[in-house]
């Protein structure tokens, strides 16, 4: 009998050990950062109004990543590609006027991950 409890014990801990738990969602946040849809028509005028201060012979490829955050008008953190491959990031401000203004200024590379608050 021990014989055969035993594997049949050692095998259920070893499957037991093996199942990853599922990793919770982000929870949205009043006042947080969320991610948008793509295509976006309000990040691709909030991120036409950068593109015409950049000092650049490149030109749009894609925008990869809308992110907004609702404040007193809208920031939003903008993703792009350029047609020369390289990747870039910026926030711009639309104010309740439907007003432009960056506030962070591009950058090369990648936005970094959201912040998450897990789901309860």
């Amino acid at each position: 009998m021990k014989r055969v409890l035993l594997p049949i014990l050692v095998a259920g801990l070893l499957s037991a050990c093996s199942i990853s738990s599922p990793t919770p969602e982000c929870a949205p946040m009043a006042g947080g950062w969320q991610s948008q849809s793509l295509p976006n028509a309000e990040g691709e005028a909030a991120l036409a109004s950068v593109l015409a201060r950049m000092n650049t012979a490149a030109k749009l490829q894609s925008i990869r990543e809308v992110r907004s955050q609702v404040v007193s008008g809208v920031n939003y953190d903008i993703e792009f590609q350029l047609d020369n491959g390289e990747v870039w990031n910026t926030r711009v401000y639309r104010d309740l006027a439907g007003n432009y203004q960056m506030t962070r200024t591009a950058a090369q590379g990648e936005l970094p991950p959201l912040p998450c608050v897990k789901a309860k």
